[in-house]
């Protein structure tokens, strides 16, 4: 009985040591990306963020965005109709920043749903060659304050849109 459970302990001292092995070449030998030099030419990236009744999120939400570090970025921001005041909070962004397209949604065509068809129109305007971020409304809430998007509600914070 003694030699079954000398053998298990051996066997799994073994496997715990393959695997500090392979943990020890991996850290080793694979490249981290600071050792990679920066990219000369950054992708251009279009965020795609389609609003509707959301006056209250829309300007922190937008103004974290405004503050990426990451240069070749547009973004898009499609007003799908509001009832409220968000049309035109996103008139009065759109002339402070120049990156920022305010567009107007079209109809709802038959078959399409709301925040697809908002979406398509936001991903057939954009001219991005990276794959596009899509932000869903509301992004600038913040942390307990309900849905909260990629983008938290310190509108102060800097960030990448690559991160």
């Amino acid at each position: 009985m003694s030699y079954f459970w000398t053998g298990h302990q051996t066997s799994i001292i073994a496997f715990l040591g393959v695997l500090l092995a392979i943990a020890l070449s991996n850290l080793l030998t694979w490249k981290r990306l600071e050792r990679y030099p920066p990219a000369s030419v950054l992708p251009r990236v279009s965020v795609l963020l389609p609003v509707r009744n959301e006056a209250q999120n829309v300007g922190p939400c937008l103004r974290s965005l405004m503050l990426q570090d990451y240069g070749e970025y547009e973004i898009l921001a499609l007003d799908d109709d509001s009832q409220d005041s968000t049309a035109s909070e996103l008139a009065r962004l759109g002339t402070e920043e120049p990156r920022l397209q305010v567009l107007k949604g079209k109809p709802l065509p038959d078959g399409w749903l709301g925040k697809h068809w908002a979406c398509h129109q936001l991903a057939v305007r954009g001219c991005g060659h990276a794959p596009r971020a899509h932000c869903p409304a509301p992004c600038g809430v913040g942390a307990g304050g309900g849905e909260s998007g990629p983008v938290g509600g310190d509108a102060t914070a800097r960030g990448s849109l690559m991160a």
